[in-house]
C-alpha cells in the first residue's frame, strides 16, 4: 500500500476505536457495557462494505449509474 493509503487507515481505525471506547466508558453508568454494541456492529458492516466497494471495479458501476441517480434524487 501507499504511504497515504497506510496513513488513512490507521487514522481512521484510530477514531473508531476510540470512538467505541468513550461509547463504552459512558454507557458504564447504566447497566452493564452493552450500549457500543450496535455501533460495533453497525462499523463492522459499513468496513465490510468499504471493503466490498474498493474492490468492485468502478466501470461495472456505469451501467447502473441511472440507478444511484433515481435513489440520489429519490432520497
Amino acid at each position: 500500500m501507499k504511504l497515504a493509503t497506510t496513513l488513512l487507515l490507521i487514522c481512521v481505525g484510530g477514531l473508531l476505536t476510540l470512538g467505541l471506547v468513550m461509547l463504552y466508558s459512558a454507557g458504564m453508568t447504566s447497566a452493564g457495557g452493552h450500549y457500543p454494541l450496535m455501533p460495533a456492529a453497525w462499523a463492522g458492516l459499513g468496513l465490510v462494505a468499504a471493503v466490498v466497494a474498493a474492490s468492485v471495479d468502478y466501470r461495472h458501476l456505469k451501467k447502473v449509474a441511472w440507478v444511484g441517480l433515481a435513489a440520489a434524487v429519490g432520497l
